[in-house]
């Protein structure tokens, strides 16, 4: 039975069991596709939302600066899905599931070439064969590709062809065809346009070319013409492979070129050099051998941690893959010295795992996923070490030890063990053990994209009223890939449709929403103040949307509509402010409550507004190098000096607004800082700016962004924002001695009492005291001026100067803040004081623009100009009198 058996297995062709891995592979990339993963997680929509602008033919961009810079041919590929299936994470990862699915060929291929002997006869062709299989196999129910392959992710594509490019490589070096080259040098090429760490690549065949070169010069001191022999046709082949991979590699070259900064906008933040080189210099060693134990440790027992790449702690290997690993390159290492294909494999792998070991959070799967093709023809060298071993200690007289085709009948063997024992593994760890974690519906942001289709199913029809959601919903690339690039108007469009809310876990009513409606035929956004909560109360719920693999723990989204007559009020920031950052964030205003702050009681709510500089907005350009650097921000809460509360982290909607929406729309950024315990009243101001955050460094290494002037240079690493009652706020400031004025000016600051007075001992000097109130909080630095003028308005005397003094600027007023000023005058001598008069303002020292009378105030004073009051000197002397 078993030699029948034997006979049949042997009419068997590899191709045939390569075309079933194939139909495997499908099966596990493909089924569920739709459902699993949930969500569409920030990059993925990213990518969408690139593919789905290059369907409108705007542009064809050879390398897209948005989200840190990203190779296009993967993005081109998804354009070409959407086109045909739409705009849903289906059509994203289809184009990752499909090049998955061909990645088992060109595994196999890669393989079958470098495992076959040069020459080689049929049988060893055919043991060749059955090894490559082992290596489709493994790659084919590898839990770490079979992830991959479902995620629309661009590193997808350099697994295939990374794979390719090797193995044309090696068919030149073997046979010295200078046509191979040329598809090496291709395919090469074609890698630099998939995934950052593809750029590594070329150093995998120079590191082999040169270690080749060293060991040939080496043994052939004696024998030059064997040498020139040798490697003059392979030094020809090489030059043909550069040659064709700087062709084709030119147009991306020539863009890195005109925009260097691209070339390692991803790289800087990621790297634990940049930790080391931004001042901790003496943790190197200690960072960079922990990287190399973790990911030695990932293909063993402890791998990567991301629960969007990896069931968290999952090794690569399974019991049966980790044997067949390690005979793999324990053989490769042991032959490193007689076989170049060993030192090859060896060197492909180790450096296609550089990105992993020289970055924060390793182990890190995609980073190192240009590792899995090696990785894969370790196993068929693990099998094929089995079999060297067993020809060593098997008895000489045993036949069945020397047979080329017992190897071939052990390789099937080993297949059909790694389909049922690590495919059935493969499969409950992703589609059971995985698919049912609670953190996973966070962690693809089923939220954002429930909300994203939800808006799109509901506007898709053109009598649909409003859809009304958060902002931070709406300034997702999931929302911009489900509806385009949408124009931002600045009052919400007329309707008497029905207006739809969508809430998602945690909604504030307070914060900022923003509408979404159709306007003459196209889709428009309005940006909204926050809802009351009766106008919450009186939603009517119209369903609760979850995602359609929904398990326990997984964010969900409710639809809910408002009641008629619900007040929809486009959202002013109350406290403007233009400040730029060399990176091009601008920072345009803030607001603050509340306004007092009982210890132990509430936290303060900064909200802060920001925008990104846009191209075409006339403001400074961002510094070289900073507009796509990773940034953070930082809020404190400064109490006598000293900072007392903090709150940083990252804009979540950072390099956003205006990349994927139209009108640069706003980002609201919430900030909660708490109170100090200590009971002692007083002011307390906030101190914000952005800094960069360097992984892996001490918070020295953390250095902030510089805000620049309006010629772009450093003007100041910080803005300090309003002030805080900390308690209850000081009683109200004695005025008896003051005449009552009520002046305000812009609404902010009012004049609430003045008296002139002249010195006895020195008739000359007069001294002009002011009562100021602040009845909000200034945004800017105010200086007010006092003029002593005549009956013509000429200027008499005169003295500028801030009301609150150099250390207590008007910005940093709180509401309700009583300030004392003194302004003194000189008088010219003889002067008949009974026709002259004060003039009072305020004005903004760098525009020079007085603030604007909005309230007279007391009849004694004219207001009329608008920009000033002017009252008579000798009715504010009176103030004083006895």
């Amino acid at each position: 039975m078993w030699r029948n058996l034997w006979v049949r297995l042997k009419k068997l062709r590899p191709e045939w069991v390569l075309v079933g891995l194939m139909l495997l592979a499908a099966a596990l990339r493909l089924w569920r596709l739709n459902a699993l993963p949930p969500g569409l997680f920030f990059d993925e929509a990213y990518n969408g939302f690139d593919a789905r602008q290059l369907l409108k033919g705007d542009s064809w961009p050879l390398f897209f600066p948005g989200n840190n810079g990203r190779e296009p041919l993967f993005i081109y590929l998804q354009a070409l899905s959407v086109a045909v299936v739409g705009a849903t994470p289906f059509a994203l990862r289809l184009v990752s599931a499909l090049i998955g699915i061909a990645t088992i060929p060109a595994i196999y291929f890669c393989s079958l070439t470098l495992l076959t002997p040069q020459p080689a006869t049929t049988q060893q062709r055919r043991l060749a064969g059955w090894l490559s299989l082992v290596a489709a196999a493994g790659l084919t129910v590898s839990y770490w590709h079979v992830s991959l392959s479902r995620l629309g992710f661009r590193v997808n594509l350099l697994i295939p062809i990374s794979a390719l490019a090797i193995a044309f490589f090696w068919r030149g070096w073997m046979s010295g065809r200078r046509r191979d080259y040329a598809w090496a040098g291709f395919w090469l090429a074609l890698t630099m346009y998939t995934y950052i760490a593809a750029r590594l690549l070329p150093f995998v065949i120079l590191a082999f070319v040169a270690i080749e070169l060293g060991i040939a010069l080496l043994r052939a001191r004696s024998d030059r013409n064997n040498l020139r022999a040798q490697w003059q046709p392979r030094l020809k082949g090489l030059l043909v492979l550069a040659a064709v991979g700087l062709v084709f590699s030119l147009p991306l070259v020539w863009t890195f070129l005109s925009n260097p900064s691209l070339l390692s906008a991803r790289t800087g933040q990621v790297s634990i050099w940049t930790g080391w080189q931004a001042g901790a210099p003496g943790q190197w060693a200690g960072d960079l051998m922990s990287n190399v134990w973790a990911t030695a440790r990932a293909f063993y027992d402890r791998g990567d941690q991301n629960l969007r790449h990896n069931l968290p702690g999952r090794p690569v290997n399974d019991l049966l893959l980790a044997v067949l690993f390690t005979l793999g390159w324990l053989s490769a290492l042991l032959s490193v010295t007689k076989r170049p294909r060993s030192l090859l494999l060896l060197l492909w792998f180790f450096i296609m795992l550089a990105p992993t070991v020289l970055s924060t959070e390793a182990p890190q799967y995609l980073r190192s996923a240009g590792a899995l093709p090696p990785l894969a023809i370790f196993y068929a060298l693990g099998v094929s070490a089995a079999g060297g071993l067993w020809r060593r200690i098997a008895p000489r007289s045993s036949r069945i030890a020397a047979n080329d085709d017992v190897l071939a009948a052990a390789s099937i063997v080993v297949i059909l063990l790694v389909l049922a024992w690590s495919g059935t593994r493969t499969a409950v760890d992703y589609f059971q053990r995985w698919a049912s974690l609670p953190g996973l519906g966070a962690a693809f942001d089923v939220d954002k994209q429930l909300a994203a289709s939800t808006a799109a199913s509901l506007l898709a029809a053109p009598t649909q009223g409003p859809v009304v959601m958060a902002t931070d919903l709406y300034l997702q690339p999931q929302m911009a890939f489900a509806l385009g690039k949408i124009a931002a108007t600045s009052a919400p469009p007329a309707s008497t449709a029905e207006v739809t809310l969508l809430q998602e876990d945690g909604f504030d009513p307070r914060g900022s929403l923003m509408l979404i409606a159709h306007q003459d035929g196209r889709l428009v956004s309005a940006w909204l103040a926050g809802l009351s909560p009766q106008d919450l109360e009186s939603a009517t719920p119209v369903d609760t949307l979850r995602w359609p693999a929904h398990q326990t723990g997984w964010p969900q989204l409710t639809q809910s509509v408002l009641a008629a007559g619900t007040p929809l009020r486009s959202l002013q920031v109350r406290y403007p402010l233009d400040v730029t950052f060399a990176n091009g964030m601008r920072l345009v205003g803030y607001s603050i409550e509340p306004e007092v702050l009982m210890p132990g009681q509430r936290d303060a709510r900064l909200t802060l507004y920001w925008q990104e500089r846009g191209p075409d907005d006339g403001q400074i350009a961002p510094r070289e190098g900073e507009y796509r650097s990773s940034f953070d921000v930082f809020a404190h809460l400064v109490v006598d000096g000293a900072v007392a509360a903090t709150d940083n982290g990252q804009l979540r909607t950072q390099a956003l607004a205006d990349y994927l929406h139209t009108g640069q729309p706003m980002i609201e950024d919430v900030r909660f800082l708490a109170a100090p315990d200590d009971p002692s009243t007083g002011k307390a101001h906030f101190e914000v700016g952005l800094y960069r955050y360097h992984p892996g460094s001490s918070s020295g290494a953390n250095d902030r962004i510089a805000i620049v002037d309006q010629s772009g240079q450093d003007a100041a690493d910080q803005v300090e924002l309003g002030s805080v009652w900390l308690g209850s706020p000081p009683a109200a400031a004695d005025m008896s001695d003051l005449r009552a004025l009520g002046v305000q000016f812009n609404q902010r600051v009012e004049l609430a009492g003045a008296k002139a007075s002249v010195d006895p001992s020195d008739p000359r000097r007069l001294a002009v005291d002011l009562e100021w109130k602040a009845l909000d909080r200034p945004t800017s630095d105010y200086v007010a001026f006092v003029h002593l003028i005549d009956q013509t308005g000429q200027i008499i005397a005169q003295h500028d100067a801030p009301p609150g003094g150099l250390q207590n600027p008007t910005h940093l007023w709180a509401p309700g803040e009583m300030v004392r000023s003194s302004s003194p005058l000189e008088l010219p001598e003889g002067l008949n004081r009974a026709d002259l008069s004060l003039r009072i303002g305020l004005y903004e020292p760098v525009s020079q623009l007085q603030l604007p009378v909005t309230v007279a105030g007391d009849s004694v004073g004219d207001a009329s100009s608008g920009s000033y009051l002017v009252v008579p000197l000798q009715a504010l002397q009176e103030a004083t009198a006895p």
